[in-house]
């Protein structure tokens, strides 16, 4: 009796168990992360943070006390980044955990199924450093043949942003890898500044 893998075509099954991962993970999230008071609490502070910043940013201020603002919008700009960086580590730290297990648990499922079979074509040939993932357990020379454990993979990374997007659930951004900018104010030019131009 010919197997499901063969009478369909396998990079399907991989995609799907790659949705089912991604759901069944942002799941168990939703019941042991968003619940939590702790979660709650981080994320009704970011809220509260931008009504006040926009309502900061927003109120007009005079010549003599841009200064001041300034330096009140750059406070209420820090106080803010850095509750999203705490929102942020509490939820990668628990995601570790859980779309670690279940990765672990879905690659134990599919792994015997799918061993030694190509699953999809890939429209190039990988560098020699990466195809101990590409072409795991596959038979020949040809690197262009994709495995498994890789579109597995490459699937669930492409659809846990889709998802999230979905759910309203995308982390905020964080400043680990935000450069600081500067605060610039608008500044009426002086009678000089307009003879210039």
């Amino acid at each position: 009796e010919m197997c499901i893998r063969d009478r369909y075509l396998p990079w399907l099954w991989v995609f799907l168990a790659a949705v089912s991962h991604v759901l069944l993970a942002e799941a168990f999230t939703w019941l042991l992360i968003y619940r939590t008071e702790g979660y709650k609490k981080l994320k009704g502070n970011i809220d509260r943070l931008n009504r006040k910043l926009e309502k900061r940013k927003d109120a007009p201020t005079a010549l003599q006390t841009q200064k001041n603002h300034a330096k009140k919008v750059k406070a209420l700009q820090g106080s803010l980044q850095e509750v999203k960086d705490a929102l942020t580590m509490h939820k990668i730290k628990s995601d570790f955990v859980i779309y670690g297990i279940l990765f672990v648990f879905a690659l134990f499922i599919l792994y015997p199924l799918f061993e030694g079979i190509p699953v999809a074509k890939l429209p190039f040939e990988p560098i020699s450093w990466l195809r101990f993932l590409t072409h795991r357990n596959l038979r020949g020379d040809d690197y262009t043949e994709c495995s498994m454990p890789f579109l597995f993979i490459l699937c669930s990374m492409s659809i846990r942003g889709t998802v999230q997007k979905i759910l309203g659930t995308t982390p905020p951004p964080t400043s680990f890898f935000n450069f600081p900018r500067p605060c610039l104010l608008y500044t009426s030019p002086s009678p000089r500044d307009r003879q210039k131009s």
